[in-house]
């Protein structure tokens, strides 16, 4: 069985035991202290500029996660927080 997802610390897998970002854990910061629900956008840069057109805010900008992909982390307008997340084909888009 594959290892842990190194920079969470933990181990996330999908149905199939293929090691995946399915679900994930991190370390508390000053923007992120609750859940998080994340959208899967290609690619990650587009989005947080239309975001800012529109009153938002990037709080975290694209970050890449290892093998898995991108993440970027906003608030809308009202303050809502929110996360982006470029898949690097995996699993393969189809």
């Amino acid at each position: 069985m594959p290892g842990p997802f190194e920079h969470s610390g933990i181990a996330t897998f999908d149905e199939q035991g293929r090691q995946s970002l399915g679900g994930g854990m991190g370390k508390e910061n000053e923007w992120d202290t609750g859940i998080t629900n994340h959208v899967d956008v290609d690619p990650v840069e587009d989005t947080p500029m239309k975001l800012v057109d529109l009153g938002g805010k990037v709080v975290l900008t694209k970050t890449e996660v290892g093998k898995f992909g991108y993440l970027a982390v906003c608030l809308d307008a009202e303050g809502n927080r929110f996360g982006l997340w470029e898949s690097r084909n995996y699993p393969p888009k189809r």
